[in-house]
């Protein structure tokens, strides 16, 4: 088998370096490690990193497919209940509705005020009134 040119062995440098990195070791001694300069090694951690990134997102974009067809075979399930009005049917429905907006991202999030009140009036000394006194 021929041996590897070096665009080929990029993708193996970066998981190592990527390994490497996770292991605790500085960029320069990932660099030394593998023969390349540190920014290079950098650079190979941080591509790593994406295509590891970009693996979890395809896989989460399988998964909430998966979940919105489950909801969707719920739905179904309890459709012909729903229109004859069934208010346990509806309640569901409302249920699979609230759940699926929340894994399409329909909803906006939701904002809160913290109210705090304080029993009197904070008030600030300067700092040089304590120094003319001491």
């Amino acid at each position: 088998m021929p041996e590897k040119g070096l665009v080929e062995q990029i993708p193996e440098r970066q998981i190592q370096c990527l390994r490497l990195r996770q292991s605790g070791k500085s960029y320069r001694q990932i660099g030394e490690i593998v023969g390349v300069s540190y920014v290079t090694a950098y650079n190979d951690v941080h591509k790593a990193l994406e295509v590891v990134k970009e693996k979890c997102f395809e896989e989460a974009k399988k998964v909430k497919a998966i979940e919105i067809a489950r909801l969707d075979r719920a739905l179904a399930a309890i459709w012909d209940e729903v229109e004859a009005g069934n208010l346990q049917a509806i309640d569901r429905l409302i249920k699979i509705q609230e759940r699926r907006a929340r894994f399409e991202g329909l909803d906006a999030p939701t904002k809160q005020e913290i109210d705090v009140a304080t029993p009197e009036p904070i008030r600030f000394v300067p700092i040089l009134e304590d120094i003319d006194e001491g």
